[in-house]
């Protein structure tokens, strides 16, 4: 699959010292715990950080982003995220083989989620004002790049 789209992100948005996110490929599982991913042998997945951002790098500026994403045990995963005034990339990830399947059932699936996701665990340190994200020009497609 392949999805690209703009967004825009205040520098005053707040972030949780636990996670924050504003995009994410979130499995469906209907024959296991939907909340974790699971290994062959049924042992949960830790999470893996592919890069962490300057947060000042990618705030009040219009940006491109760009994700292919191959849905299999050995799968794969590209992002690309460039700054609209002047095309800088400022996050590129390359992982040609990454395990990117969580299902087991033909009734599985993986699924593109954009929103302000950020760990309640730490509510104290957020702003109790309304956030914003601004995005636009979401185009969804199925294949490659080469398609």
């Amino acid at each position: 699959m392949q999805f690209s789209w703009k967004f825009k992100i205040s520098n005053e948005l707040e972030l949780s010292k636990k996670f924050s996110h504003f995009f994410q490929l979130k499995a469906k599982n209907f024959s296991q715990d939907n909340s974790k991913g699971f290994n062959a042998d049924g042992t949960s997945t830790s999470d893996i950080y592919l890069i962490k951002a300057d947060w000042s790098s990618i705030t009040d500026e219009w940006l491109n982003i760009t994700v292919q994403a191959t849905f299999a045990e050995e799968g794969a995963f590209y992002m690309q995220i460039s700054r609209m005034q002047d095309n800088a990339i400022l996050v590129d990830i390359n992982e040609p083989v990454i395990d990117m399947w969580r299902g087991v059932s033909s009734e599985d699936f993986v699924r593109p989620k954009w929103e302000i996701y950020r760990s309640l665990a730490d509510g104290d340190s957020l702003r109790s004002e309304e956030e914003q994200v601004r995005f636009a020009d979401f185009v969804v497609e199925k294949g490659t790049a080469a398609d």
